[in-house]
């Protein structure tokens, strides 16, 4: 929805490449802190916890980094991750103590992998300084 509302509001095509960038990320940013948060809950490894933490606390700042990036730009954000991130996240609620932390590891390296692919994919393209130079993403690889 936070996509359409952007491609109506940006007649730019790069102004609406670096939109949906901002959404995608921003949803991948609130599927991880949930992920965070889920092991939190349901973890019972010490080094599983710890990792958790760290990456709500990180995952928070960038969400609302991004946010006021989208604010003082005009882009739509979504207040949710996506529905494929919280399928994911219900499959991985299900997973018996013993296999959940072995899950949750794949499934962290996998969404930061995704996640740096996309990045690199668009950021060399934007012509927003602020978004080149990694402001508000302090993850630039």
């Amino acid at each position: 929805m936070a996509e359409e509302k952007n491609d109506s509001t940006f007649s730019d095509r790069d102004d609406e490449k670096d939109a949906d960038f901002v959404v995608n990320t921003v949803a991948g940013n609130y599927a991880e802190i949930k992920l965070a948060q889920l092991a939190l809950n349901k973890s019972s490894d010490s080094k599983v916890k710890e990792m958790a933490t760290k990456l709500e606390a990180d995952h928070t700042k960038i969400l609302n980094d991004l946010k006021a990036y989208a604010d003082k730009h005009g882009i739509v954000v979504p207040m949710e991750e996506t529905d494929e991130a919280a399928k994911d996240m219900d499959k991985l609620e299900e997973k018996t103590a013993k296999d959940f932390d072995e899950e949750w590891c794949e499934m962290l390296e996998d969404n930061h992998q995704k996640t740096i692919n996309k990045f690199e994919a668009r950021i060399d393209k934007t012509e927003d300084a602020e978004l080149r130079t990694g402001y508000p993403l302090p993850f630039r690889v």
